[in-house]
């Protein structure tokens, strides 16, 4: 992130107020435990009611995970305003681009299994029409393959011609009249539709079809129990409501205008084409840093940076399905002094309707994530809600390393 984007809200919200605790294990060491999070937990919950009013959103779910344990999981307003019906920490929402962050790790599983390489053409593993040949697994997932992200019948084909999808090749039709934006690997250009393509390459690749890869690969080992494909099936009375966003604390939630209820994201596959909560994205955050799920050499490739010929990274710090920025934390808490934190995360949006984030720092085991039903929006023109959970994963970070110490002078 820029520092513009990165960290422009440095605002931490305090409190006193008691709110959860970490299940207890045996001994003091756990009581020490559960003491320092509980501080931080109270202090996050009230951060997160007054986020759903500042942000102007009708619910939203937060989750921490430190160490692979949850140890803040909470939801807050309405998951649907019409009917009253509350969110709750099951709710699952559209994560939009997440799916991305998902479909690698499915790709990373496969390089793994000598099933897939990354810098093949995608000819070796299907027939794809002529200017797709070449294109690489790698360069799909990078977005530097030149794909087209947006365009008219991709508008078309969310809204009206609204239908279920099951394999990734029913939608190539979307984009595949676009030609390429530039040389494959010369440029980056953030695409949606590259990863279509990419779910039905890894489909390939491994002989089973994509969803039932996902499932296999990534939302069964990741213990990823309320993540389903976006499809007129999923959570049919448990999704949550999606609302374009409105003025600034609008006082009447009737004047919310509901999102369509004919729209299709299914046709989006890995591009955005998911439902799921914000535990299930904690857990994918910290399972995939683990050794028996990822070796740390196929982690590194997926998390650092995709230079282009000019020898600099990509505009957006992409890696393969991950954005990778570094905080330093001096800059934006008075009196700390300088420590680098390296962040791996993605958001996802669906356009106005919904908005997720996970963010992970893999150095202290430790990942935040929300979900929410709306669009985030504040008439302070520099909050931004992503930017508070680098701030408050920090403060899960810090708390992390007072347990540590005291443990260890126990």
């Amino acid at each position: 992130m820029t520092k513009t984007t990165q960290l422009t809200a440095a605002a931490i919200v305090l409190s006193s107020t008691s709110f959860f605790t970490l299940a207890k294990s045996e001994g003091e060491h756990a009581s020490v435990h559960t003491s320092q999070f509980k501080t931080v937990n109270a202090e996050l919950n009230e951060a997160l009611n007054t986020w759903q009013q500042s942000f102007n959103l009708p619910s939203l779910v937060i989750a921490v995970s430190i160490e692979g344990q949850t140890v803040f999981n909470q939801a807050v307003g309405l998951a649907d305003i019409e009917s009253g019906r509350a969110a709750t920490i099951q709710t699952p929402y559209s994560v939009g681009s997440i799916a991305k962050s998902m479909t690698s790790l499915a790709m990373a599983r496969l390089v793994e299994q000598n099933k897939l390489a990354l810098h093949a053409p995608i000819e070796q593993y299907g027939s794809y029409q002529n200017d797709w040949q070449a294109l690489t697994s790698y360069q799909l997932a990078s977005h530097t393959a030149g794909i087209v992200h947006y365009n008219k019948a991709r508008v078309e084909r969310e809204f009206e011609s609204v239908r279920d999808h099951w394999l990734p090749q029913q939608a190539f039709d979307v984009f595949a009249d676009e030609p390429l934006a530039f040389k494959a690997g010369s440029d980056f250009q953030y695409s949606s539709s590259g990863y279509i393509l990419l779910s039905d390459v890894l489909a390939k690749a491994a002989n089973t079809p994509y969803l039932q890869l996902m499932r296999q690969e990534v939302f069964a080992p990741l213990k990823m129990q309320h993540t389903l494909f976006d499809s007129s099936l999923a959570n049919s009375g448990e999704e949550a409501v999606y609302y374009a966003p409105v003025k600034f604390n609008e006082p009447d939630n009737k004047a919310r205008q509901r999102d369509t209820a004919k729209r299709d994201r299914s046709f989006l596959f890995g591009g955005g084409g998911y439902q799921s909560t914000a535990s299930d994205l904690v857990n994918m955050a910290w399972y995939m840093t683990q050794d028996d799920y990822l070796s740390d050499a196929t982690r590194a490739l997926l998390t650092t940076p995709v230079t282009l010929p000019d020898g600099k990274a990509n505009p957006q710090n992409y890696g393969l399905g991950w954005r990778i920025h570094d905080m330093d934390v001096s800059q934006y808490i008075p009196g700390k002094p300088q420590q680098i934190i390296k962040g791996v995360h993605h958001g996802g949006t669906t356009a106005n309707a919904a908005n997720a984030y996970v963010l992970s720092f893999p150095e202290f085991g430790a990942s935040i994530a929300y979900t929410t039903n709306s669009i985030p929006s504040s008439e302070d023109p520099q909050a931004n809600l992503q930017v508070q959970m680098w701030l408050w994963l920090y403060r899960y970070v810090e708390a992390l390393n007072l347990v540590n110490e005291n443990k260890n002078a126990l």
